[in-house]
């Protein structure tokens, strides 16, 4: 009996004392300012990740246009040698023809020719 006398008591227990108007305003205020605030991360956090999407998207494009411009360069590179190499035969070969030439016969001007034929303006040679 004692025992059913406890549980009966324990369950009627008086709660603590409600809190009082000011205090809920209080806490209702503080609990708006924190979903403000949680709000407020939400959006900064989404902001941060368009963000990090569109600088790795830059990256990503910047990191093509630095493979096709080392493309281009190689390509360049690649002509240019293949310019020289074409110059310096040619003026071997000029050089050779103006020796084999008798003097007076006019070599400069088969040079001079042969310079135009290839395409080569005076600049070049």
């Amino acid at each position: 009996m004692l025992s059913a006398q406890k549980s009966r008591s324990s369950k009627t227990k008086e709660t603590p004392a409600a809190t009082s108007s000011t205090d809920r305003k209080a806490l209702i205020a503080e609990i708006k300012a924190y979903q403000r605030n949680l709000e407020g991360y939400k959006a900064l956090k989404e902001e941060d990740k368009a963000q990090t999407q569109k600088a790795n998207e830059a990256k990503s494009r910047l990191s093509r246009l630095k493979a096709d411009l080392d493309q281009a360069t190689r390509e360049l590179a690649k002509k240019d040698d293949a310019i020289a190499f074409c110059k310096s035969n040619c003026e071997k070969f000029a050089a050779k023809w103006a020796k084999s030439m008798p003097p007076g016969k006019g070599a400069a001007s088969t040079i001079v020719l042969l310079v135009s034929r290839l395409g080569l303006t005076k600049t070049e040679t």
